[in-house]
């Protein structure tokens, strides 16, 4: 009996998301943390060089990551953060798919998980739709929003 329960209770553990397990990441002297992954969100806090953070993960790019450091928790450029590999500190935007750092998205429950006390959490609705605009707007007018564009358009190629 006593073993069953064992094995059930570690087999519960093996099943947890790997997303919920952060690894060591270190910050340097320009690292802001922010309330989502993009300067355009509300600043939570601006870190000092070299301070311990936990990465839980990065967007597609690495160009932003989830952190949190102390009770905090937010969004840091990726090419602000470097981690541990082989004896060394590297940059997670240039090394995170060597280091199998986790992705992650983005999405707006995140707010409501940590920043529900935050004067900024009212104007969420503003937030999103900023968000939206940002994700889907399509400044070169080739009908492929800025995110997806690989390249600029060639005006004068059909």
């Amino acid at each position: 009996m006593k073993k069953s329960l064992l094995a059930a209770i570690f087999g519960a553990a093996a099943l947890l998301p790997l997303a919920a397990q952060a690894e060591v990441a270190f910050t340097d002297g320009r690292a802001t943390l922010h309330a989502g992954p993009g300067r355009e969100f509300p600043r939570i806090d601006r870190l000092r060089s070299n301070v311990r953070v936990n990465l839980y993960g990065c967007i597609d790019g690495f160009s932003w990551c989830d952190v949190s450091i102390g009770r905090e928790r937010g969004w840091v450029d990726g090419d602000s953060l470097f981690v541990p590999y082989q004896g060394r500190r590297v940059r997670v935007m240039e090394y995170g798919s060597r280091i199998n750092v986790p992705m992650v998205r983005f999405n707006w429950g995140y707010w409501d998980n940590y920043y529900r006390g935050r004067g900024f959490y009212r104007d969420r609705d503003h937030w999103r739709r900023q968000d939206f605009a940002r994700r889907w707007s399509d400044a070169d007018g080739d009908g492929v929003p800025n995110r997806f564009d690989d390249r600029p358009r060639n005006p004068y190629r059909n």
